[in-house]
């Protein structure tokens, strides 16, 4: 029984990590972006 069930939360957890991952990465790109302007603007 815990052998079938592990690979469904396994593939439940993965999926949501990468929606996480995902973003994660947008707010980062959005930081560094923002970070990047500011700089040059102030420059």
């Amino acid at each position: 029984m815990q052998d079938n069930q592990e690979p469904k939360f396994d593939e439940k957890a993965s999926g949501e990590d990468s929606k996480i991952d995902a973003l994660i990465s947008v707010i980062v790109l959005i930081v560094v972006t923002a970070i990047i302007v500011f700089w040059v603007s102030s420059q």
